[in-house]
Formats: C-alpha cells, sequence, structure tokens
C-alpha cells in the first residue's frame, strides 16, 4: 500500500509493542512520543491491548477452547 494514502494504523509503544489506540492515518505519519505506527491490513487481526511483535499482532490473552 502506499504510504501516503490514509489507512487503519495502530498506535503501538515502541517500549514493548503495546498496542494503545486505533486511528487513521499515513504509516509514514509522526506517531506520538514513544510510539510508532503499524499498519493494519484488511484480514490481519487484531485490537487493542495486542502485542506487535514487529511481523504481526499476538493476542496476549487468546481465548482457551475446552
Amino acid at each position: 500500500m502506499t504510504e501516503n494514502i490514509p489507512t487503519r494504523c495502530a498506535v503501538c509503544q515502541v517500549s514493548d509493542g503495546l498496542a494503545v489506540n486505533l486511528i487513521v492515518a499515513s504509516p509514514s505519519d509522526l506517531a506520538p512520543d514513544g510510539c510508532m505506527l503499524v499498519e493494519i491490513m484488511n484480514d490481519q487481526p487484531f485490537d487493542i491491548g495486542w502485542i506487535w511483535n514487529g511481523t504481526e499482532f499476538i493476542n496476549p490473552n487468546p481465548e482457551i477452547i475446552e
């Protein structure tokens, strides 16, 4: 995707990758201090509170199916 087209982006803390917000922005826009913007693809699982590991978002509390 072209970096100057607004899209869904996660605002993630640089320190631990924690997703703290979801915004519409260009991934190349400036992020708040201590954060980075990560583009979220349409089919990519995501929720606030998940962790960005540099490749994908990880649910820190996966649902246990018994």
